[in-house]
């Protein structure tokens, strides 16, 4: 049969614990090579305490790294915000400004832009506008969902598009139409899952 794919309870397969990689408080994670060596990192979201990248040692094994800020952070995605061939990252961060930290290459972050204040509970990066370079998605809550346009050096801009009102807690973009372009799909609390096409 075409396009079938079969999925089985994988009875053999033995997952061992290797440790714990963070205290309690995380609310989002974001996988990314982030120092640029062949391996993939973590980056944490903390609720309540300083976010952190944790640095795979190649082996599977993670040691803390860098502490970045202490702002209530929901989730964080792993985008290439200026455009320089490294991973930055973006923070969904309720009841502050949705920050930006800048990867100098070496997996060394620095505050960049920190954008509006409309409790933001997801974001994800995408392409809305096919100019080639990442912008973003927020889901927001209690306000309209926004879209943030990237000038391709790392300035984010608020389209001044609102996408609802309707308490969303996470937004993901993909090409839901497949017409090429990248679509929205906001899960809210008060309604129905949104889907918004982008064209």
């Amino acid at each position: 049969m075409d396009n079938f794919v079969n999925f089985s309870d994988a009875v053999s397969a033995s997952f061992p614990p290797t440790g714990h990689v963070a205290t309690a408080g995380d609310c989002g994670w974001g996988i990314a090579d982030v120092e640029a060596d062949g391996d993939l990192d973590l980056v944490s979201a903390d609720g309540g305490g300083a976010n952190r990248i944790w640095l795979n040692d190649g082996t599977g094994q993670f040691v803390v790294g860098q502490s970045l800020g202490n702002a209530g952070s929901w989730t964080v995605v792993p985008p290439d915000i200026d455009s320089d061939g490294d991973t930055d990252l973006a923070y969904a961060i309720d009841g502050g400004g949705n920050q930006i930290w800048l990867n100098d290459g070496n997996g060394v972050f620095t505050a960049g832009q920190s954008m509006g204040n409309h409790s933001t509970t997801g974001i994800d990066a995408f392409d809305a506008d096919g100019d080639g370079d990442l912008d973003l998605a927020t889901a927001n809550y209690q306000q309209p969902n926004r879209i943030w346009l990237n000038d391709g050096a790392g300035t984010l801009t608020d389209s001044g598009q609102s996408l609802g009102n309707s308490d969303s807690w996470s937004v993901a973009a993909f090409d839901v139409d497949a017409d090429s372009d990248i679509d929205l799909v906001a899960a809210n609390l008060v309604d129905s899952i949104r889907v918004w096409l982008n064209g």
